[in-house]
């Protein structure tokens, strides 16, 4: 079962500095890539390689992976880590090389990013949003948008590199929110660019206040204590005639693995009501071949008529 897996890396060219020069998802097995690592994620974020196992594995499979990984010997690779996800907990390994103590650079396409390694679950940059901020970049000219449950504003940073008029990022963590501008000054954007430290669930009033937006991003966790898809979607979806102009845009993301797109649709669509129109599926080049469409994560973009 690993054959195809090693294979894959060890065809990687790593000497092309056109695609080794920029973050990349290489391994996504949630969209069940590679029969039996439906749990394992590999990105590559130069230079460091990170393995993220989404449930622990079985011991046997565990460490075939910890081997082949700890002797892969690429100039261009400094640091092999493995992150494995138990409990609500990240545990953090050293395969190769050191971890780094300080906040890391990375590029991803016209893009530059801060990532956080070696300490929380999430690092600061999701790499399967990247077709999604391709299609900012090219799509958010002259726009006032609203960045729902923006995390490190990665989102936000597309945005404006596109030309937004205005951006409107929106998060509980204050300390994300600092890192959101962090972002915006590392990638030299210039424009109107808010930070909103809300509990978006509390805040709808508030919002309306805000807008009216052309374009609106929801990309919420799958699962939080203080947020849940199957529950509160659906009530921040209610409210979305009150904030986006008409003629406007919107974008809806789910990153939960076991949510097939018809059913994420469905709840969607009966949430919003007939004044939205489905235009798309959001599908990128990024992710990798051989996935399966339905399971990973989905964005959707409707329009408001």
């Amino acid at each position: 079962m690993f054959r195809d897996l090693f294979s894959l890396f060890d065809r990687l060219d790593f000497d092309d500095l056109g695609w080794a020069s920029s973050a990349k998802r290489l391994v996504h097995g949630r969209g069940r890539q590679f029969p039996g690592f439906e749990n394992v994620t590999i990105e590559w974020f130069p230079p460091y390689l990170i393995i993220f196992l989404h449930r622990p594995l079985a011991p046997e499979i565990t460490a075939s992976i910890k081997e082949y990984f700890a002797q892969l010997d690429r100039p261009q690779i400094h640091g092999i880590f493995m992150q494995t996800r138990d409990l609500g907990k990240a545990f953090w390994e050293i395969l190769k090389g050191p971890m780094p103590d300080k906040p890391v650079v990375v590029r991803e396409g016209p893009f530059q990013f801060l990532i956080k390694l070696g300490r929380d679950q999430n690092i600061g940059l999701f790499l399967d949003m990247a077709p999604l901020r391709l299609w900012l970049l090219l799509n958010s000219s002259g726009k006032t948008v609203l960045n729902l449950f923006s995390y490190t504003c990665a989102l936000s940073v597309a945005a404006a590199k596109g030309q937004a008029r205005q951006v409107h990022n929106v998060d509980m963590r204050k300390n994300f929110l600092t890192w959101g501008r962090e972002n915006h000054t590392l990638n030299q954007c210039q424009g109107s660019f808010f930070y909103h430290p809300l509990d978006i669930l509390k805040s709808f009033g508030r919002l309306t206040r805000l807008g009216p937006f052309d374009l609106i991003i929801i990309d919420p966790p799958s699962h939080q204590e203080s947020f849940s898809l199957e529950r509160n979607y659906a009530r921040i979806l209610k409210r979305v005639p009150e904030w986006l102009s008409p003629g406007g845009t919107l974008v809806l993301v789910a990153n939960d693995p076991v949510l097939a797109r018809d059913n994420f649709r469905s709840m969607a669509e009966q949430a919003l009501g007939p004044l939205f129109q489905f235009l798309c599926w959001g599908d990128g080049p990024t992710i990798p071949l051989g996935t399966d469409a339905n399971f990973p994560v989905k964005v959707a973009f409707y329009k408001m008529n």
